[in-house]
């Protein structure tokens, strides 16, 4: 029965000291002047507001697209039987040793210059980090298993090899132009 008694009055006394703290918060003192103020607002000088300008209605257009075919939706589904506008190609040797510019896309990487004699040309590939590389023809670049075909002054032209999306493969040409910064 003791128990039952403190912890009943430890209780009144905690909800005690919490209401004397929280009536040792409340400063009326800033709001003394308040109802003053307010009357002094509401007697004093109204202000006007310009009123806003007058803008030109705007121009009506006839959208008349809308009976056309959404771009959003195919013209129609694609079968397994259809034929691809480009020729579907064997699937490429995944297990080759990767050179070291095909852990980056394509879209990362720079061309920064060339290097070269009459007889071979290389180009100087940047990969984003910092780091040049020197490439020449039949080397791989960028993640879609693209090989370089052809170099020049100022571009490097790639042939990706791409999943069809029908579980083939296609190849898709790519250029890298030279930086000119």
């Amino acid at each position: 029965m003791n128990r039952a008694i403190n912890g009943t009055s430890i209780k009144s006394f905690g909800l005690l000291a919490s209401f004397i703290s929280l009536t040792g918060c409340i400063d009326d003192s800033q709001y003394d002047n308040l109802d003053e103020n307010m009357t002094e607002f509401r007697t004093g000088p109204m202000v006007t507001l310009e009123s806003l300008p007058n803008y030109p209605s705007a121009e009506l257009f006839n959208y008349s697209a809308h009976t056309l075919r959404s771009p959003f939706n195919l013209k129609r589904q694609l079968t397994k039987d259809d034929s691809l506008s480009v020729a579907a190609i064997a699937a490429p040797d995944e297990d080759r040793q990767q050179e070291p510019l095909e852990r980056f896309d394509i879209s990362a990487l720079s061309m920064v210059g060339t290097l070269g004699t009459e007889a071979k040309i290389w180009a100087l590939i940047n990969d984003g980090q910092g780091k040049i590389y020197r490439v020449s023809l039949g080397n791989y670049i960028g993640r879609n298993l693209g090989i370089i075909i052809d170099i020049d002054e100022r571009e490097l032209a790639v042939l990706e090899t791409v999943r069809d999306g029908k579980g083939g493969w296609i190849k898709r040409s790519r250029t890298l132009t030279i930086n000119s910064e």
